[in-house]
């Protein structure tokens, strides 16, 4: 049961103190804070999400141009990666995954970029950089994927996958 009291009486500048923030949420909620660019990049990320790479690439790129050190701009680089990978441009998804490192290197985006680095280059055949990549992973004792890199790294050596230096092109 709830029980209402009755309210003292409010002064005049605590009236004019109110109606001033009930303005400005209203207007914060209205127009949102950055909400016309958040909304472009959610939609590139559900484009993701439905496979429609090729508009998503789009619209993910002109994000980071125009925002390179934006709110999402980490996000946006894991997506990139994301949408090089379904569409098998290993080396690209690569440079994505780098270049969130090197921009956003403490996001969470950045930490997981380490780690799919470490699985494309398991993919690309390069056993050693994936392994050396894992260990480094693996010896963050609080760091994020790190159970997940000492799986891959028990997997690998289970299987007895050994470093494998690749060829020069």
């Amino acid at each position: 049961m709830i029980v209402v009291e009755p309210m003292e009486q409010i002064s005049d500048s605590g009236v004019r103190a109110a109606q001033s923030l009930l303005v400005v949420l209203v207007m914060f909620v209205q127009y949102g804070c950055g909400q016309d660019e958040n909304r472009s990049f959610q939609n590139a990320c559900q484009k993701v999400v439905r496979g429609q790479y090729t508009e998503a690439e789009k619209m993910l790129k002109e994000y980071i141009k125009a925002e390179p050190q934006g709110k999402q701009a980490s996000r946006a680089g894991l997506f990139l990666f994301k949408v090089c990978v379904a569409q098998g441009r290993l080396d690209e998804a690569t440079e994505w995954c780098e270049w969130t490192i090197k921009n956003h290197p403490k996001s969470l985006e950045a930490h997981k970029c380490r780690y799919k680095l470490a699985v494309v280059a398991l993919l690309q055949g390069k056993s050693g950089i994936a392994l050396e990549r894992f260990e480094e992973l693996a010896n963050r004792p609080n760091g994020q994927l790190s159970a997940e890199s000492t799986a891959m790294l028990k997997f690998l050596k289970q299987y007895r996958i050994e470093p494998v230096e690749q060829a020069a092109e």
